[in-house]
């Protein structure tokens, strides 16, 4: 039952953060280099699948929940049940809290520090079995995700300030 409640706050405040930063690219400026595709085009069609994916966990984790409360007998918790205190310390939490961390980072470090070691933290928190793996997938996934948004996208990544943006200045 817990994970069906952390799945639904957790859904709800990506789709929260999906329909404020659809606002957010709002005020991108125009980029009138490709006519009627602005600036803002990519990220919205992004902002529209992270939506309706967090819909759809949403609308799960809801059906799970009264599932749960319409079979459960009894008014009293089950002894094994962790609790709310349980799932406070869960790695639920910790992702949100790195997730938030990321985003504040993102213009401070810059993309490609900030999101290598999110990437980093993250598959290490999830239980990354395999020491490679955790070092090679962020390196994989951030240079893939610069490549297409500096290169395919000609769409500008935040560079970071001081010495992050001078690094990030040797690869775009």
């Amino acid at each position: 039952m817990f994970k069906a409640v952390g799945n639904t706050i957790f859904a709800a405040v990506v789709m929260v953060a999906a329909i404020y930063l659809w606002f957010v690219a709002d005020s991108f400026p125009p980029f009138e280099r490709y006519g009627d595709v602005d600036s803002d085009f990519w990220p919205k069609i992004i902002l529209v699948v992270i939506g309706l994916v967090a819909a759809v966990i949403l609308v799960s984790s809801v059906r799970q929940l009264r599932l749960y409360l319409g079979t459960r007998s009894g008014g009293t918790r089950s002894p094994k049940s962790p609790g709310v205190t349980g799932f406070l310390m869960g790695k639920n939490v910790i992702l949100v809290a790195l997730t938030l961390s990321y985003l504040y980072a993102f213009q401070l470090l810059g993309f490609i520090v900030a999101t290598f070691i999110f990437l980093l933290l993250a598959t290490a928190l999830l239980g990354v079995r395999h020491k490679i793996a955790t070092v090679l997938f962020p390196l994989l996934f951030t240079s893939g995700l610069m490549l297409l948004f500096t290169r395919v996208l000609n769409l500008p990544l935040p560079r970071g300030e001081g010495i992050f943006r001078d690094f990030s200045l040797w690869f775009y």
